[in-house]
């Protein structure tokens, strides 16, 4: 999570095209669990640390076992940082430029929406209403699932800043 991903792109390139998995969705799809699953990991850790061991001592008193205390008692838990994980990840994923640039910008049928209006820019010429266009499509779902769940979000983001 410290080391910069500018840092290893041009060795993580070289790995995929002897791979094979370079040009691919699935390559970019594997990329990014395995940069995702860190943060996923932190977050998820911080947050177990959290919870109070008494909750795990009572449901074993109660007479259940460690599958059934995390069922019960521990997974309703994580719905709020699950959401967080899940709202993280998509919006890095759908907004990503660099990583989609090197791995999946050989064809037009593997190009993300970033990188496909990314294309209407070129050096000398710019095809300004096919750019914008574009990044009107780009942006729509994040504005669409912010007015969707406006309320859960100001919630969510409301319930950390107040203490009691």
């Amino acid at each position: 999570m410290l080391i910069p991903f500018q840092t290893i792109m041009i060795t993580l390139l070289k790995t995929m095209n002897i791979l094979g998995l370079a040009g691919s969705r699935a390559g970019l799809g594997i990329q990014y669990w395995g940069f995702g699953i860190p943060m996923a990991a932190f977050i998820y850790f911080n947050f177990m640390s959290t919870i109070p061991r008494e909750l795990d001592e009572s449901s074993y008193i109660d007479g259940a076992g460690t599958f059934r205390t995390y069922l019960s008692i521990i997974f309703p838990l994580l719905k709020s940082v699950t959401a967080t994980v899940i709202v993280l990840d998509v919006m890095w994923i759908w907004n990503d430029f660099l990583l989609p640039l090197l791995m999946v910008n050989r064809s037009n049928e593997t190009k993300t929406l970033v990188l496909a209006a990314y294309s209407f820019v070129g050096q000398f010429n710019t095809e300004w209403h096919y750019a914008m266009t574009a990044m009107v499509l780009t942006v729509l779902p994040s504005v669409i699932f912010f007015i969707v769940f406006q309320k859960n979000i100001i919630a969510g983001v409301v319930a950390g800043a107040v203490k009691g």
